[in-house]
């Protein structure tokens, strides 16, 4: 992804909290991931770290009876969210090169 990417160019990766149990092909983001994956500090840089929606079965609940809620939940109860948003920025080739 990051090949095709423009230089200066944001890449977006949304991902479960969690992996899956039981299941070695499927883990979840960490920032060590991102880094032996996508090159951050090298190729690119992440510029942000987001969180997503609450875990669904809550999310559901909180959408049907208090929408008003759902935001506040969010931000105040982070152990709630079920997927964090990564926000990459490709660094030009000038600054990607070692020194």
């Amino acid at each position: 992804m990051i090949r095709t990417l423009k230089t200066g160019g944001c890449l977006i990766l949304i991902d479960w909290v969690v992996g899956k149990p039981f299941n070695k092909e499927y883990r979840a983001f960490t920032k060590r991931r991102l880094k032996k994956l996508f090159g951050v500090g090298e190729k690119t840089v992440l510029t942000g770290i987001f969180n997503g929606p609450l875990v669904p079965p809550i999310g559901r609940f909180l959408s049907a009876r208090l929408p008003w809620l759902y935001f506040a939940v969010q931000t105040f109860c982070p152990f709630m969210v079920g997927q964090k948003v990564f926000v990459l920025k490709k660094l030009s080739k000038l600054r990607s090169a070692p020194q």
